[in-house]
């Protein structure tokens, strides 16, 4: 009995999102729980429609956003998420391919037309250059830099919350100012340009600046 041939939308169901792996459990993202765990702890603003990202998931991948929903990992242990724009390029109909999805060489489309090569589907494993089933190379420019995966934040201190990491309770204004001070010194640049409007304000028209100084232990 013949194959029937898929065309690319068919394709993007065959493949995991998260792990880029073709699997027999795989199923499609469309709604409900795992399109919002898609979208809470992978990629926030995740379209099921968009042609260049695969629509499917596999078990282990379901399974693990699940994990990290109910706290029994954490969320480092995805993979960041792919910038898919710059590996899948879904063909275009023309004159003389009426139907191109049917023969579509993007990568999605070839690892769902791949044999698997283990039988544990689903399993990150390291890529080569091939479009064997696994995520795309990650190496990226300054540029390309891939989409990072949502933090959580506390609203009050603005300090990073999650499994394993210590937050003061309750959290204080000097916790929430200790953190600001922290976030802009992690960009010098930032610093400086913050620092300078600082002084422009202050100074005013007459020219004296009286500043705030950050307390210190032991000086």
């Amino acid at each position: 009995m013949p194959h029937h041939a898929c065309d690319h939308e068919e394709n993007r169901t065959k493949v995991c999102l998260v792990c880029f792996k073709k699997g027999a459990s795989t199923i499609e993202i469309k709604e409900g729980k795992v399109l919002c765990r898609v979208r809470q702890f992978y990629i926030e603003n995740y379209d099921p429609q968009d042609g260049h990202m695969p629509s499917g998931i596999c078990s282990r991948c379901r399974n693990l956003l699940l994990d990290i929903e109910t706290g029994k990992q954490p969320m480092d242990c995805l993979p960041d998420p792919f910038d898919f724009s710059k590996v899948v390029s879904p063909s275009v109909a023309t004159r003389n391919n009426p139907s191109p999805s049917l023969s579509c060489q993007c990568m999605i489309c070839l690892v769902a037309r791949s044999n698997p090569v283990t039988s544990k589907l689903g399993k990150r494993f390291s890529t080569s250059q091939t479009p064997t089933p696994g995520r795309p190379p990650t190496a990226c420019t300054p540029d390309t830099l891939p989409s990072p995966r949502p933090i959580r934040v506390c609203k009050r201190c603005w300090q990073p919350v999650g499994r394993g990491v210590s937050h003061p309770s309750p959290c204080t204004a000097s916790d929430a100012r200790d953190n600001v001070i922290q976030r802009v010194q992690d960009v010098p640049r930032a610093a400086e340009i913050l620092s300078s409007d600082v002084i422009r304000q202050k100074a005013g028209t007459s020219g004296t600046v009286t500043l705030a100084t950050l307390a210190r232990r032991g000086i």
